[in-house]
């Protein structure tokens, strides 16, 4: 493919990116809504998988008039991911908001994911000026076969760092906050279930399995099914990995997702 070409002929070069600046305007959790802190968060990954060679800068502020000062998460937060080739730096600040920033992550749902590329210093984030309460990381349940695949780990509920992230929280008040393994998966013994299920994921479950082994869970993305003869495919950092059929696994789970890849 062209794009593919550019950077094989790039190789080792990093260009650096002046700092983008976001500035959240809607208390909305709806990653699907315009101004909201899921929203930008995805057109950070946007940006950085579309210009993998670029140092990323960004800077995510918060509106003094963003309608209420308690953002209520209805999903995890999307990650924030450092491309394989450069890395990215970033600030979330909360500071201006009346009455102080909450995110608040209804008893449910994880708040900052934030990944490197496994270099070091490939991630650097500063978090600062608001409050991270009732976040929940629940490991994702493990698929149902003749072995039933373990739950994964719960990591991370307020802030959770990967692959070599590192983070300053500065005027940051973590409440009520928590992390819990997934459920493992239940062992079925049918006559034609004889595979073993994938493991759970960080929020990913596992694949189930028929006939042949599945697919662990994703970060966020749930592995596929393990079909008549195939293994199926993991899940994607935030894609689900597709279902196994007679013969073929399924694709694997891609990571921007479909509504901004």
């Amino acid at each position: 493919m062209r794009w593919q070409k550019i950077l094989a002929s790039l190789g080792s070069v990093v260009l650096s990116l002046e700092g983008a600046t976001y500035t959240v305007t809607s208390d909305s959790g709806d990653p699907g809504t315009s101004g909201t802190l899921p929203n930008i968060i995805n057109q950070i990954n946007f940006t950085t998988f579309n210009d993998p060679n670029t140092a990323q800068d960004f800077a995510i502020s918060f509106s003094p008039s963003i309608p209420s000062n308690t953002i209520t998460l209805l999903n995890p937060l999307p990650p924030i991911v450092a491309s394989p080739f450069a890395p990215i730096t970033g600030t979330i600040d909360g500071s201006g908001v009346p009455g102080g920033l909450i995110i608040d992550g209804a008893a449910t749902y994880s708040a900052f994911i934030l990944i490197g590329n496994s270099a070091p210093g490939s991630g650097q984030f500063t978090i600062s000026n608001m409050t991270i309460q009732n976040a929940a990381a629940l490991g994702g349940p493990g698929g149902t076969g003749f072995v039933g695949g373990g739950g994964g780990g719960g990591l991370g509920g307020g802030v959770l760092l990967l692959n070599g992230a590192n983070a300053t929280v500065q005027s940051i008040a973590f409440t009520n906050n928590s992390a819990q393994g997934g459920n493992g998966g239940d062992a079925i013994d049918v006559e034609f279930f004889v595979g073993v299920a994938g493991g759970g994921g960080i929020h990913g479950a596992g694949g189930g399995a028929e006939f042949t082994g599945a697919g662990g869970g994703g970060l966020m993305g749930n592995a596929g099914f393990g079909g008549m003869s195939g293994g199926s495919a993991g899940g994607g950092l935030i894609g689900n990995g597709g279902d196994a059929n007679r013969g073929s696994g399924g694709g694997g789970g891609g990571l921007i997702p479909p509504s901004l890849g």
